[in-house]
C-alpha cells in the first residue's frame, strides 16, 4: 500500500504515514494503487514490458505510419527527393502508397510555382505563389497527420505522374 501525499510504501494497517505523518482513511479509499500517480494512471517504469502507454489517436502508430508521416514532412524541406528516398528503401506498401502521393503533389507543386513565376510579369502571379506555397505547408501538414493515424490522404489539386 502506498501513501496518498507522498507515495511512499507503507503498511496496510498504518492509520498515518510513518514519512510524512498524513492520516490514511479506514476503507483504503485514498490509497493509490503501486503505480499510479494523483489522476490515476501508471507510470512507464511501473508498466509491463507488454503493455503501451496511452496516447493521442486510436492507439500506438506504428513502424510504416511513423515512415509515411515523416516522408510528408520530408517534403516541406526537400521538395520530393525526400519522398523518393523514402519510396526507393522502403518495401511497405502503406509508406510507398503515402510516398508516391507526396512526390505527386511535389512535382504537382512545381509546376503550379512555375506557372505562378509566368504569371508575376502581370503581378497576379505574385499571389498565386503565395498561395501556392501556404498550399504546399498546409497540405503536407495534414497528409502527415492523416499518415499518422494510418490513413492514406490524397493531395487535392494533384496530377498523377506515379
Amino acid at each position: 500500500m502506498y501513501c496518498p501525499s507522498c507515495g511512499e510504501e507503507i503498511s496496510a494497517s498504518s492509520a498515518y504515514c510513518q514519512h510524512c505523518g498524513a492520516a490514511l482513511s479506514e476503507a483504503g479509499d485514498d490509497v493509490r494503487d503501486a503505480g499510479a500517480d494523483e489522476w490515476g494512471t501508471t507510470r512507464s517504469a511501473d508498466r509491463g514490458p507488454d503493455v503501451e502507454p496511452a496516447g493521442y489517436g486510436s492507439g500506438p502508430s506504428t513502424d510504416a505510419e511513423t515512415l509515411a508521416a515523416l516522408g510528408h514532412v520530408l517534403a516541406l524541406f526537400t521538395w520530393a527527393i525526400g519522398p523518393a528516398v523514402l519510396l526507393l528503401s522502403t518495401d511497405d506498401e502503406f509508406v510507398r502508397e503515402n510516398a508516391t502521393n507526396a512526390i505527386n503533389w511535389q512535382l504537382s507543386f512545381a509546376i503550379y510555382m512555375l506557372v505562378s513565376l509566368v504569371l508575376t510579369l502581370v503581378i497576379v502571379g505574385i499571389f498565386a505563389a503565395i498561395l501556392v506555397g501556404l498550399l504546399d505547408t498546409v497540405f503536407c501538414i495534414v497528409a502527415a497527420v492523416k499518415a499518422a493515424d494510418g490513413e492514406t490522404w490524397e493531395y487535392p489539386l494533384t496530377i498523377d505522374f506515379f
